[in-house]
């Protein structure tokens, strides 16, 4: 059967709406975390006059970010197999997804302290996280390697390819646990700890440093299990094949 879908290939208009949209909610977003513009209030004609606090801004742009990039992905997931197996777009949603954690990461941020030096600190700290977590795990698949393959040797299984990715997954299970358990100690500390709480010019309150670092979690866990969910939402084919054996 001849195919209906013609090269080129185009991503839909409605993906392409809410990805606009998404990236000038994250434009605004970065921005308003940089301190690059201030809002005091917000005039609503016969409603009257809203004051707006940071907190308030930050919770209504990242509340937005949030309900456009579902539309975002909805509106992928409603397009042709052809075009979501397509490499372009797929580098497209991940340029959006990246945009997107890197915004309301900075969101969560700014209820520190909104400044431009707060932006950089949290991306360089974000830098070394990731750069490190797979240190991390390559370090930990040569150790647990061989130690599984030593306990599967002696059920009598001996695949080392199968060895090597029970080994991956176990050592990225592991950082994942020490890493959420370092941010939550991190951010315990920073309250607590007076040399860490002397590094800040103006204390934050706990509710705001339990508000980033929480972001900083989920974001982390959302990067180590984005391959799970990619598959279905990128349509790719399965290569598993099934062979019945002989009972």
């Amino acid at each position: 059967m001849a195919s209906e879908f013609k090269y080129p290939l185009q991503i839909s208009e409605g993906y392409r709406g809410a990805r606009k949209l998404t990236s000038l909610l994250c434009a605004l977003g970065l921005g308003w975390s940089a301190a690059q513009f201030d809002v005091k209030s917000l005039n609503l004609g016969p409603v009257g006059v809203v004051d707006l606090s940071n907190t308030l801004i930050s919770l209504v742009v990242a509340c937005g970010i949030a309900y456009m990039f579902a539309r975002c992905m909805i509106e992928y997931a409603m397009q042709p197999d052809e075009v979501r197996q397509w490499h372009l777009a797929q580098t497209d949603y991940r340029l959006s997804l990246f945009l997107v954690r890197a915004t309301l990461l900075m969101l969560a941020a700014s209820g520190l302290n909104r400044s431009i030096e707060t932006v950089v600190y949290v991306a360089v700290g974000s830098l070394i996280l990731i750069l490190g977590s797979y240190l991390l795990i390559f370090l930990g698949t040569m150790i647990l390697m061989p130690l599984l393959m030593f306990i599967r040797a002696l059920q009598d299984r001996r695949s080392v390819a199968s060895r090597a990715f029970e080994g991956l997954v176990w050592s990225e299970l592991i950082v994942i646990f020490v890493v959420v358990a370092l941010l939550v100690a991190l951010g315990v500390a920073s309250l607590e700890y007076e040399p860490l709480r002397s590094l800040w010019t103006v204390a934050p309150s706990p509710i705001a440093v339990a508000i980033f670092f929480a972001a900083a979690i989920a974001v982390f866990i959302s990067m180590k299990t984005q391959e799970f969910w990619e598959a279905k939402l990128f349509a790719r084919p399965s290569n598993t094949t099934y062979t019945t054996l002989p009972e």
